[in-house]
């Protein structure tokens, strides 16, 4: 009898930490959100990648959460006046943590006599509701990053936390292409120490070597996602894209994460 009464307890207490869990995080199911940007000075997937900004606006307000919706787009205008796209940070209290693109299209603007057009995006997504915000004693600090470097050269920092927790580093190169940097076959993923500044790379193995993709380009940027969280959350994605990179930390708690992106150039090397 005592033994079936401990199982029933451990089984209400089970049910209480599960009904809290799901309180705190109300996902919400969203179909149909729209989003459009107009095709000017920029090209046809740097529209539809604005336009699907716009849609997760749009779907987040139809979730309820428009009370603060602001973007920190991470847009870098290169020597040929391209944008670096794809990166935005939504800070308010839910983000879109999975979507759908179920239409993209491209249609001249209605009303106008002009050659006009406008890339639009219709997603089904999933947006999360937050009880919780941010903690803001919970901050990272990287130093010693430059905002360009040579062909060939080398990636160095040094990475301070205020609090113990674990890091996770994307970096995205100029065509798109996305990998994890740290942590990798020499630098395993470890618990950091509140307080102690470390320089990366950690390991005397690893060399952050920085090449250009491109050898025509004068120029190449690249994007460093810095993503430091209080508990270890594994990223099991294969595809490592923006949207997959963003949908990742969307799932984690807003209290329990902080993000710092960096934006640096590879340039090419001239040869006397």
């Amino acid at each position: 009898m005592k033994k079936r009464r401990i199982t029933l307890i451990i089984l209400f207490l089970y049910g209480i930490v599960t009904f809290m869990s799901l309180a705190q995080n109300k996902d919400i199911k969203i179909k149909g959100a729209k989003g459009e940007w107009s095709i000017s000075n920029i090209t046809p997937e740097q529209a539809y990648e604005k336009a699907l900004i716009e849609a997760k606006f749009e779907a987040l307000r139809q979730a309820g959460i428009d009370e603060s919706i602001n973007a920190i787009n991470s847009l870098y205008s290169t020597s040929e006046g391209n944008d670096y796209t794809g990166i935005s940070n939504i800070e308010l209290g839910g983000e879109v943590i999975d979507f759908t693109v179920v239409d993209k299209k491209i249609e001249q603007e209605k009303g106008s006599k002009s050659d006009k057009l406008i890339a639009k995006v219709t997603i089904n997504a999933v947006v999360r509701k937050y009880d919780k915000k941010r903690d803001s004693s919970f901050q990272i600090k990287i130093e010693n990053l430059e905002n360009s470097y040579k062909d060939g050269g080398s990636l160095t920092f040094s990475f301070t936390p205020h609090k113990a927790g674990y890091l996770k580093i994307f970096v995205f190169e100029d065509d798109k292409s996305g990998s994890v940097l740290y942590p990798n076959e020499y630098e395993k993923n470890i618990l950091f120490e509140g307080g102690k500044k470390v320089k990366f790379p950690i390991s005397r193995e690893m060399d952050y070597s920085l090449a250009k993709i491109d050898n025509t380009k004068e120029v190449e940027n690249n994007l460093l996602i810095f993503v430091y969280t209080k508990n270890d959350v594994p990223f099991y994605e294969k595809d490592i894209n923006y949207h997959s990179v963003l949908n990742w930390i969307a799932k984690i708690s807003p209290d329990e994460r902080v993000e710092v992106r960096n934006l640096f150039q590879i340039t090419k090397v001239n040869k006397k």
